[in-house]
């Protein structure tokens, strides 16, 4: 851990410079509210200048992957560290206007791009349209602002292992989160 400037950290520690990171981060309205997660379950890591972070699930989940550092450069340099460790991940997206979501694939984005690359994650699942599920969870002022920002949100769900079919696509975000957590 030291070769990459990480130390794990307990539960408040970690939650407490996320929260933090959040605040200042260009993107950080939208990611969901440190609270969301049961830290204290996870393994967490810091970056010794508590700016960057992430935190790994007992089952293998990447959750709460963070930098507010400048520039770019976090997850190339903790890819190794995570893909000794992680199984799955999801994502949000958003859906730019006009491309139909049911019939075409979307191109997710630099950061689905990026687990590619990085950590060599595979697309397995996306949801179509989480604007209902989110309001649900972080109101509908949250949702208007997203839709108006970047588009209509969905979820990306990715794995380590690559599956013989194409990525399966879920009306329901519960469904498909099950379906990647049965692989």
């Amino acid at each position: 851990m030291r070769e990459f400037g990480l130390r794990r950290v307990d539960a408040a520690t970690f939650q407490k410079a996320f929260a933090e990171s959040r605040a200042v981060m260009r993107r950080g309205a939208f990611l969901a509210p440190p609270e969301d997660n049961a830290y204290e379950e996870q393994e967490n890591y810091l970056a010794e200048d508590g700016r960057a972070g992430f935190s790994i699930t007992a089952d293998g989940w990447l959750v709460s992957l963070f930098s507010a550092r400048p520039g770019r450069g976090f997850l190339k340099q903790v890819a190794p560290f995570l893909r000794e460790r992680v199984e799955k991940l999801v994502c949000i997206c958003a859906l730019a206007e006009g491309v139909a979501s049911d019939t075409e694939e979307p191109a997710h984005g630099p950061l689905v791009e990026a687990y590619q690359k990085e950590l060599g994650f595979h697309v397995v699942a996306r949801t179509l349209d989480d604007r209902a599920v989110m309001g649900q969870y972080y109101g509908e002022e949250f949702i208007a602002r997203f839709v108006q920002d970047f588009g209509t949100p969905y979820h990306v769900f990715m794995t380590k292992i690559q599956v013989p079919e194409p990525a399966r696509i879920f009306t329901d975000y519960f469904e498909a989160e099950a379906y990647v957590q049965a692989l």
